[in-house]
């Protein structure tokens, strides 16, 4: 690789900057070659990624890199570049190692370092954050309870930089509020104490905490650098950041950094996963300079929003002007074209003949998306054929194969290939089992639903609540009420679609009683209905005929704000005629702020049902006035009214 051989004091401002774009990355494939190769380069960035050097007087400044869990050594990376980098001390890195070097495991490592404190010695930081590094790299957390009592017996609490390494063990290990702790304690912090704790609140999914502690940073002088920004950019992408996210843009505007390549990417995606594609592709559009990670980053947050076209678009213009596409850039346009529905194949086949092009037809990653994308198209052809050409297979890749048979009604093909799978050794996980179970609903068979679940069970995964989601589903649908109930009161935890699934297995099968009756356990067990809940008990109503059933479901839905939701009103027209109450029905249909070709087929039918046919073929035609073009359905329905009727207005229809 070019970065190999080089040397470490010239190429400062490169390693940093290299670090700080491969924050963005988030584990792919160009961001772990970078901090690998910064990371063997020489030992000397090896011990600067340890945290454990430091120059007195210096300018720092501070880069992290985070990348996959799976890749444990860049995960750590972390680089402290020097504005004038000089050789330092080799001395004081290897007494930290002179005394750990015969320590095999942490646990002698530990024992070490209380023999010394034990016996008085002196135990600079660099052991300490030497043991540290072990706990990180295993997850440790009682060896780091252990090690975190001896920096406190030894004073050695108050020392930024040992403080900054135990804070990132217990970010690593999940425990935040510990990482919090030891920040909190420190009278003295720099700028990668505040970083930290920034970017652990962000890793955690703790946005408001984040902002707080960026907050109380500036409010105490501290000068947030780069990764500061970064870190607390990531923490505000989310859907409730949008409004902290741009308090943050404002500043990042005022603090220097509006030329900052890396930040204004991170701006990039805070908009688009704060839900403010607009705002997302200002920024993007204001870029002076970009690179390939910003072309994804605005790529993916098109994709993300539906915005297929744009994003296909971005896609060939990211090209014309030079960039090259990565692994990563075929994932995001992919997924781009598999939320589009207009004309979705043809950009498919497009995508995958650069993909070729570009050498990235044996990219397992890509090709897995390919079989997903053209399933998803329809294309279950094109998707078997990218299947069966790739030379190395996961688990992902025959899940997207079983599951693109499974929506395309080939499901004794998903459930051959399901077996072949294990033959070949390959464990299914939770998606292979959900999209096998959908395969066995197409396929219509009672028996291999069962089948599938006896598989299910021997994995460890037959109470997964996802697998049991479907099991419930799949048996109701495949006409085993009681199979479907067992696995219902069998589940130890349960979500909406599980009630969901059940209830609607019940209204399938005719058994409205108790349908409304586990509508009603839902309720008193805490767990909110939706629009399919709601949709689904109002189908159970009519195996009863019960009009005060419907009345009371749609008094909840009403309650729930969920009488406005086109399918919930579409479903209360069709029980209300169902019922008899035509009156209450028309007070429904009218009432709606919006409707679908399914409201005026549900109303006029009712009313055709109800010997109004005069009312129903005034409506038909209020329909087609409105714009709406009427179905098979309710053509069927109009006709039935005139064959009923007399009515001499079949000429018309």
């Amino acid at each position: 690789m070019w970065l190999a051989g080089m040397a470490v004091n010239s190429t400062s401002q490169l390693f940093k900057s290299l670090l700080v774009t491969s924050e963005l990355i988030d584990g792919q494939n160009r961001g772990r070659l970078a901090s690998s190769s910064l990371y063997d380069i020489c030992t000397r960035i090896h011990r600067i990624s340890l945290g454990t050097s430091f120059w007195p007087g210096e300018q720092l400044q501070h880069s992290s890199f985070s990348g996959s869990a799976k890749h444990e050594k860049h995960r750590n990376l972390s680089l402290v570049c020097v504005s004038n980098m000089r050789e330092f001390d080799q001395t004081a890195l290897v007494s930290a190692g002179k005394y750990l070097q015969n320590a095999s495991t942490i646990s002698e490592a530990i024992s070490l370092v209380k023999k010394h404190l034990h016996q008085g010695s002196t135990i600079d930081s660099y052991m300490y954050v030497d043991v540290l590094q072990r706990c990180f790299k295993h997850k440790d957390l009682t060896s780091v309870k252990q090690v975190h009592d001896c920096i406190l017996k030894s004073g050695m609490d108050q020392n930024p930089y040992v403080a900054n390494k135990l804070m990132r063990v217990y970010i690593r290990c999940g425990k935040v509020q510990d990482a919090r702790h030891v920040f909190d304690k420190l009278v003295k912090k720099n700028v990668f104490n505040w970083t930290t704790m920034i970017g652990g609140y962000a890793e955690h999914g703790r946005p408001a905490d984040a902002i707080e502690v960026y907050n109380q940073m500036r409010q105490e002088g501290g000068r947030p650098n780069e990764v500061t920004y970064l870190s607390i950019l990531k923490a505000c992408a989310c859907p409730v950041g949008l409004k902290w996210g741009k308090e943050i843009h404002a500043h990042i505007s005022h603090g220097g950094f509006r030329s900052d390549v890396p930040v204004q990417t991170a701006l990039v995606n805070m908009y688009a996963k704060s839900g403010s594609i607009k705002d997302a592709r200002l920024v993007f559009d204001e870029m002076a300079e970009r690179n390939v990670i910003t072309w994804n980053v605005m790529i993916g947050g098109l994709a993300q929003h539906g915005f297929g076209q744009e994003a296909f678009s971005l896609f060939l213009q990211m090209q014309e002007e030079g960039f090259v596409p990565d692994s990563t850039t075929y994932l995001s346009i992919l997924t781009a074209t598999a939320c589009s529905s207009a004309g979705a194949l043809g950009w498919v086949k497009e995508v995958h003949r650069h993909a070729v092009k570009a050498g990235f037809d044996s990219d397992m990653r890509v090709c897995n998306a390919l079989v997903h994308v053209y399933s998803k198209s329809g294309s279950v052809d094109d998707a078997r054929l990218v299947f069966e050409g790739m030379l190395d297979r996961d688990v992902i890749s025959w899940s997207a194969m079983i599951g693109g048979l499974a929506q395309n009604g080939c499901g004794h093909e998903a459930f051959s290939l399901f077996l072949k799978m294990q033959r070949e050794g390959v464990i299914p996980n939770v998606t292979t089992y959900v999209s096998i179970l959908t395969a066995s609903a197409s396929a219509g068979a009672l028996e291999w639903v069962k089948q599938v679940h006896n598989h299910a069970r021997k994995a460890g995964l037959g109470s997964d609540f996802r697998v049991c989601n479907a099991l419930v589903h799949m048996y109701a649908k495949s006409g085993s009420i009681d199979d479907a109930r067992l696995v219902f009161d069998q589940m130890s935890v349960r979500n909406v679609f599980t009630w969901n699934a059940m209830i609607g297995g019940l209204a399938q099968h005719g058994c409205g009683q108790e349908a409304f009756s586990l509508f009603l356990r839902m309720r008193r067990e805490g767990v909110v209905p939706d629009a399919i809940t709601y949709m689904s008990i109002l189908n159970a109503s009519a195996s009863t005929g019960a009009l005060g059933w419907v009345k009371e479901v749609h008094r909840q839905a009403v309650q729930a704000g969920l009488d406005s939701d086109v399918r919930v009103g579409n479903a209360l027209v069709h029980m209300y005629c169902k019922t008899g109450s035509i009156s209450d029905a028309r007070l429904m249909f009218d009432g709606m702020v919006e409707r679908d070709v399914i409201t005026w087929t549900a109303m006029i039918s009712g009313l055709a049902q109800n010997e109004c046919g005069q009312e129903a073929f005034s409506l038909f035609l209020q329909m087609q006035r409105e714009g709406f073009i009427p179905v098979a359905t309710t053509y069927a329905s109009i006709l039935n009214v005139c064959t009923s009727t007399g009515l001499a207005m079949v000429e018309e229809i």
